[in-house]
């Protein structure tokens, strides 16, 4: 009787314990979620910031306070072999940025005249006797027309460093000495097109 009790005894003993140990892991268990959720509620957060304003710089080339200069004075009529007319004009930045510019020659009307006219830049000076005085020949813009086909001419980038410089341009227009009789009573017209890079 003794025997069979003890042996009662450890069976119920054993169902108990592991009785316990379930109970422990499952209560771990509990105290884990119960942590994460509080976790996760101490580490979310929000914020808010704006900006200041952004805005775009503007690049504004013009040629004698106008972006078409159409009444430009280099020109002359009655032309003879060898003689030479000169203007000046001013190549301004009006924006907001620095910039460096380019130009193109480009010539229209009589195709038979523009071969007999050179046309050649200068960085300053000013006009005296129908040539460029006091400046500097600018490298390679020193070109011979041609009707309809533009042409590398101020081809190194000039700078205008801040908004509202100027820079003076002399051009100088010569009728060649070789001019022959079929270009008389012709005429052709200059175009520079300048262009501008921030």
């Amino acid at each position: 009787m003794s025997s069979s009790n003890h042996r009662s005894g450890r069976g119920h003993r054993c169902p108990e314990s592991a009785w316990t140990r379930i109970r422990a892991v499952a209560s771990l268990g509990m105290v884990f979620g119960l942590g994460a959720v509080g976790t996760m509620a101490y580490w979310v957060d929000n914020a808010t910031m704006t900006t200041g304003a952004f805005s775009v710089a503007n690049i504004d080339l013009q040629v004698n306070d106008t972006k078409s200069y159409t009444t430009w004075t280099l020109g002359g009529t009655g032309l003879m072999p060898g003689d030479t007319r000169a203007a000046t004009l001013p190549v301004q930045n009006k924006g907001g940025v620095d910039f460096t510019y380019t130009a193109t020659l480009n010539a229209s009307g009589e195709a038979v005249l523009a071969p007999f006219i050179t046309v050649t830049a200068y960085a300053g000076g000013n006009v005296a006797s129908n040539k460029c005085n006091g400046g500097s020949a600018i490298a390679g813009a020193s070109k011979t027309l041609t009707v309809g086909t533009a042409q590398a001419f101020i081809s190194t980038p000039r700078t205008l460093t801040t908004s509202s410089t100027t820079e003076t341009l002399c051009f100088e227009a010569q009728v060649s000495n070789a001019i022959t009789k079929s270009a008389s009573n012709k005429a052709v017209r200059v175009i520079l097109q300048f262009t501008a890079v921030g």
